[in-house]
């Protein structure tokens, strides 16, 4: 590997750990409340509702398909506070959730920021098919 492949491969994971450890936006379990859409016509997930039942959190996940969106069907979601000894329910920054088919298991995170919903899926396929397991990402908005 020539030294600049090196160099540059050394600043791209230096971007990415800064990145990670850049500080969340405060936020809480309520910021994450409502209906939100993709902005446009995207190829991936188009909506996601987060609601509250009690003291419980669940997730309701679409994604993209023919003729009309997939309904992923709903999950109870984990709210995450950004440390041990923070009250979850007002300093949670990032909800959990997890979905299963026959076909696969897809973990699904959200955080808020500026008033967008942003999410991050991690889809593992467990049908013994020769598809790669996959991330996605990307933002929706109220």
């Amino acid at each position: 590997m020539s030294k600049a492949l090196r160099l540059g491969r050394a600043i791209a994971c230096a971007a990415v750990l800064l990145a990670g450890a850049a500080a969340p936006a405060l936020a809480a379990v309520p910021d994450f409340f409502g209906s939100w859409y993709a902005p446009g016509p995207v190829r991936g997930v188009t909506r996601i509702d987060v609601r509250r039942v009690g003291a419980q959190v669940f997730v309701r996940v679409w994604g993209s398909c023919q003729p009309t969106d997939c309904d992923w069907g709903e999950a109870p979601g984990q709210p995450f506070a950004p440390e041990v000894d923070a009250p979850t329910w007002s300093t949670a920054d990032v909800i959990m959730a997890e979905f299963d088919t026959p076909a696969e298991h897809t973990t699904v995170l959200l955080r808020t920021n500026n008033g967008g919903l942003f999410y991050q899926t991690f889809t593992r396929f467990q049908d013994g098919s020769a598809r790669s397991d996959y991330r996605q990402y990307g933002r929706l908005n109220h």
